[in-house]
């Protein structure tokens, strides 16, 4: 029985092309519904099916219910059960699909469930996904306005969910100007039997995406900001002039930094505040170049495309 469990679970990592192993668990588990990669041994393109989302349930029932919670501990035990389910079900529950070119067949492809249901369950997680996203940004917040008054695990995942918004700040902004410049951009690829970082093409993403990705790295940096000054102004009382900064406060002081207006009613005290303020607001200033000159190289190509050729006498 043992050996017929591991054999079904191993055909989990098989080729759909060639039978072999395709690739390890470890290389699995980073398959996304929209990433693919390459069978080791046939070379040929596959992938997660698109309703590996559904994956993603457990995970945001974790985040769900620790947010029900009241103790910080149980949320923290929830949320890693919840994000073990959920690496449970994509490792061994979820097979690999063809992803070249007229071998996908969609969402449900290979996965034994009927197309209405497969559907439902994606658009399903999608929302959960989407709402798990926004309960861990203001699980953070919640965080802040605490201090170290929380316990030490609450304040490591918290610190990790701080570093996963300037990693997303990081990788928005190489993706918009790789694309906006032509430059390459640094990726994981799979080489061999693990991934690797390469200088690889930039995203395919039209006007509209490159707008997007900066609009958001941009939203991202500001709240990022936010929660560094609520942290701040728990740790010292005297950071700001009007002591303690709750979530909205500090979100509200880093957008006015942000837009330059100065109202005046919420100011830094400290040295190390001040110092944090003058990198927000110089942060901001690239930002706001940035983004003029994305609208004014998009003008400038309607216009060129609008011009006709000049004709010789």
């Amino acid at each position: 029985m043992y050996v017929q469990y591991v054999h079904s679970m191993n055909k989990k990592i098989q080729c759909p092309y060639c039978g072999a192993t395709a690739m390890s668990w470890a290389q699995k588990w980073m398959l996304g519904p929209m990433t693919a990669t390459k069978c080791r041994y046939c070379g040929r393109k596959i992938g997660a099916p698109r309703w590996v989302v559904v994956a993603s349930l457990p995970l945001a029932a974790g985040v769900f219910s620790a947010w029900l919670a009241d103790a910080p501990l149980l949320q923290v035990l929830l949320i890693v059960a919840g994000l073990l389910m959920s690496t449970v079900v994509h490792l061994f529950m979820v097979p690999l699909e063809k992803r070249e070119s007229g071998a996908n067949e969609g969402i449900g492809a290979h996965s034994g469930l009927g197309s209405v249901v497969a559907r439902i369950g994606f658009s399903i997680a999608i929302g959960a996904t989407v709402i798990g996203l926004i309960w861990a940004l203001i699980f953070i917040a919640l965080v802040a306005t605490k201090g170290l008054a929380s316990p030490v695990v609450v304040l490591f995942l918290a610190g990790l969910v701080y570093a996963g918004i300037w990693l997303g700040v990081a990788a928005l902004l190489v993706d918009a100007t790789s694309h906006l410049y032509g430059l390459k951009r640094p990726a994981l690829v799979p080489s061999g039997n693990r991934y690797t970082w390469r200088l690889t093409h930039p995203l395919p993403l039209s006007r509209l995406g490159v707008v997007g990705y900066s609009l958001m790295s941009y939203a991202l940096t500001i709240y990022g900001f936010g929660l560094a000054y609520i942290w701040l102004s728990q740790v010292d009382e005297k950071a700001f002039n009007v002591g303690r900064l709750d979530a909205v406060a500090g979100v509200y002081f880093s957008l006015v930094t942000a837009a330059s207006v100065g109202y005046g009613d919420i100011a830094p005290a400290t040295v190390l505040a001040r110092c944090v303020v003058m990198v927000e607001i110089c942060i901001s200033i690239l930002y706001t170049v940035f983004l003029f000159s994305i609208v004014a190289g998009f003008a400038r190509d309607e216009k060129s495309r609008g011009t006709p050729p000049a004709h010789g006498s």
